[in-house]
């Protein structure tokens, strides 16, 4: 694999802003052991306030078209195209699968997008 993710932390996206926590889950490099990254944990304020987010964004997104929402979609699964090494060696890192089948299933998230 040619690129390598350097150990990193993850913070939480909610409500529009990137938000430090003071839990993290450690995840485990299943390819070469040991941890390659730390998530942040979101505790019951996190999850309330992400939970009021998406509940005071409601009747907006409800008024969006179809074709509004498909190209949202779109726009994820070209995101997800051109970060496929990055995804894939992600998954090969995290599940300990080959990196074809790790290419394969970026593939088919950005397809099902």
């Amino acid at each position: 694999m040619a690129t390598r993710i350097a150990q990193r932390r993850e913070r939480l996206y909610v409500d529009g802003e990137w938000l430090e926590s003071e839990n993290a889950l450690s995840v485990s490099d299943l390819a070469e052991g040991g941890t390659f990254a730390q998530v942040a944990a979101a505790g019951p304020t996190e999850a309330r306030d992400a939970l009021a987010a998406a509940h005071e964004i409601k009747p907006e997104l409800r008024e969006t078209t179809v074709v509004e929402r498909a190209n949202w979609c779109e726009t994820i699964a070209e995101g997800l195209r051109e970060r496929e090494e990055e995804l894939a060696e992600v998954i090969v890192r995290e599940a300990g699968k080959p990196i074809a089948s790790a290419r394969g299933e970026v593939g088919q998230a950005a397809e099902r997008f």
